[in-house]
């Protein structure tokens, strides 16, 4: 096989396989073995073999055991070429995509070290002006894979030296925001995405990632211009769609809300934060039984869905089913063990009359939020009375009093006095 021959061979494979029609290039690439010995061609087509398997060919076909076997052949083969300089690019070329293969089996330290040896092979082979970008790429992967281990210092380091070599990259400064927030900077993230949107092509992740930031540091509106801007470059995105019908019905637009409900239904049916919205919006217009419905669909969905557990468990409570209230909330908190989830089940086992676990969730109630809910030392009083504890209903009692200042009563304060005269 010529050159020409092979060089056009090795690129309609590739294609094809960029082209997600990966199974049709298998057999470009196994012409190429056998029309060669050529230790290069060799190499190439064993990395675009490991290619397919890791990502290319369809999900269910992926195989990480053949893509290793494929890119360990590429790498030995790399590290035997005579040229120094091509040793050291190849090899570390062929240990960066091994690294890829390591992410996708869910090894993230070997795919770090794989990376830091990759680095060291070109640091140590190449001079100082050569391979520049694939230097910067090899970096690139490296932030990344600290950030997924959690190493966001470093990770935030490598992006700053990416930035200072590149300033005008926009994706760089969409990565480092991620790190900026993952260590409680705000501002800095901000900042990098007002700079990676200026610097790209319109791209709806970056105005949905700044969106959830926004709302998180409560400026809703900002988050809402950002969501509109999201769906309107992508209005298939349903994570762009569910974010914004729920920040629409916490703003109380619930008709915005039904359309992106609507909207995201249309394209997953299934999809359990919507059906949880759409509970939600049902529960709002007091179509309880609907509400209701909607919930258990999205738990039948997605059990995980702690806010869809919590939601349907108000309705229960709020139609005088406390044990089913319970229950809900039971599953709620072993999935996420919010203060103010034990607050309602609280409620919900009082009303059940089961004041010891009611008890044991007051108190984990009032440790984080009695300062801002003062009505949680009187229902913690209410279920230390029932208990038999008279001074410690009394001591929490005068607490729940002492809240309300000057010209303002307590809404159980009659109860209060009628259990103290008892």
């Amino acid at each position: 096989m010529t050159s020409i021959g092979a060089s056009f061979t090795i690129l309609a494979g590739t294609c094809l396989s960029y082209l997600r029609q990966g199974e049709d290039s298998e057999g470009y690439f196994a012409e190429l073995r056998a029309g060669t010995t050529d230790p290069v061609i060799h190499m190439n087509t064993c990395y675009n073999m490991a290619m397919l398997y890791t990502r290319h060919l369809p999900k269910e076909q992926h195989d990480e055991t053949r893509a290793v076997e494929w890119i360990n052949t590429a790498i030995a083969l790399a590290d035997r070429d005579p040229d120094p300089h091509k040793r050291a690019f190849f090899g570390a070329f062929m240990r960066n995509a091994r690294a890829l293969i390591e992410l996708h089996r869910a090894d993230v330290p070997r795919a770090l070290a794989l990376v830091d040896e990759a680095m060291q092979r070109v640091e140590t082979g190449l001079e100082d002006h050569e391979q520049l970008l694939h230097r910067s790429v090899l970096l690139y992967n490296r932030a990344q894979i600290r950030a997924n281990l959690g190493q966001h210092e470093d990770s935030l380091r490598d992006y700053d030296e990416l930035i200072g070599r590149d300033p005008d990259y926009g994706d760089y400064y969409f990565e480092r925001a991620a790190e900026h927030r993952a260590l409680g900077r705000p501002e800095n993230a901000l900042a990098d995405y007002a700079e990676a949107i200026r610097l790209s092509l319109p791209f709806h992740q970056a105005h949905f990632n700044r969106a959830d930031l926004l709302r998180e540091l409560g400026d809703h509106e900002g988050a809402r211009r950002d969501l509109d801007y999201a769906v309107l470059l992508d209005p298939t995105h349903l994570d762009s769609l569910t974010n914004r019908a729920d920040l629409l019905l916490d703003l109380g637009l619930f008709d915005r809300a039904a359309e992106d409900i609507a909207a995201g239904l249309a394209l997953e049916p299934a999809d359990a934060r919507l059906l949880a919205a759409r509970g939600s919006l049902l529960a709002e217009a007091g179509d309880t039984d609907a509400a209701l419905a909607s919930f258990t669909a999205a738990l039948d969905a997605d059990p995980t869905l702690t806010a869809a557990w919590a939601n349907r468990a108000v309705l229960h409570y709020t139609a005088g089913r406390p044990a089913d209230s319970a229950g809900d909330l039971d599953r709620a908190i072993a999935l996420d063990p919010d203060p103010a989830l034990h607050a309602n089940r609280a409620l919900a086992l009082q009303e059940l009359g089961d004041h010891g676990r009611a008890l044991a969730d007051l108190d984990i109630a009032v440790a984080a939020l009695g300062d801002e809910d003062p009505d949680l030392f009187y229902r913690r009083g209410a279920s230390r009375r029932a208990l038999g504890d008279l001074d410690g209903a009394d001591a929490d009692w005068r607490t729940h009093l002492a809240a309300y200042g000057p010209g303002e009563v307590s809404p159980f304060a009659a109860e209060i006095d009628l259990e103290r005269t008892a």
